[in-house]
């Protein structure tokens, strides 16, 4: 519970609570380097994002959800993920006390975190891997959009140094 923050929430969570509420939903029932699949058959920068962007968009409430929830209740919360599409963060930002950081890794860092990641899943690497390229696009745009908003982007090497720099941030 270091910096008073109570809980910690992956938006994966998220996303898995609302697949199973809305099954049928075609943007929340795929992965958010795949659903450019949905905007046609070329996996370009364009459909990727434009994949990744409705793709988000599936949980935005939720999200907006817990952070008033907790804002409510004077509670601090750390929520993490993918799903956190620079759109919505504009949005959380303008509305309540929140906080930003965006994690940066590098290609090989991140074949390896997938790697380490799936030991404990029931799914093999290669799903992963053969999408690949829109997973690190998807990572090159949120990193961009940081930047571009002044928001403070952390290399992700290892847990040892980015905890500290998480907190460096937040105490300012």
């Amino acid at each position: 519970m270091e910096l008073g923050i109570e809980q910690t929430i992956d938006t994966d969570i998220i996303r898995g609570i609302k697949v199973t509420q809305e099954p049928q939903n075609k943007y929340i029932n795929t992965y958010s380097f795949k659903s450019w699949e949905l905007f046609g058959k070329k996996q370009s920068q364009k459909n990727v994002l434009l994949g990744y962007e409705k793709y988000s968009e599936q949980i935005e409430k939720e999200i907006s959800g817990i952070i008033k929830i907790n804002d409510s209740l004077g509670k601090s919360v750390i929520i993490e993920g993918v799903h956190l599409h620079p759109k919505l963060i504009g949005k959380l930002v303008k509305k309540n006390n929140v906080q930003i950081v965006c994690l940066s890794v590098t290609s090989r860092e991140h074949k390896r975190n997938i790697i380490n990641r799936l030991k404990e899943s029931y799914q093999q690497p290669k799903f992963y891997f053969n999408n690949f390229k829109a997973i690190r696009e998807l990572n090159y745009f949120l990193v961009d959009c940081a930047r571009k908003y002044n928001l403070p982007v952390i290399e992700n090497k290892n847990l040892k140094s980015v905890i500290p720099s998480i907190i460096k941030v937040i105490n300012g």
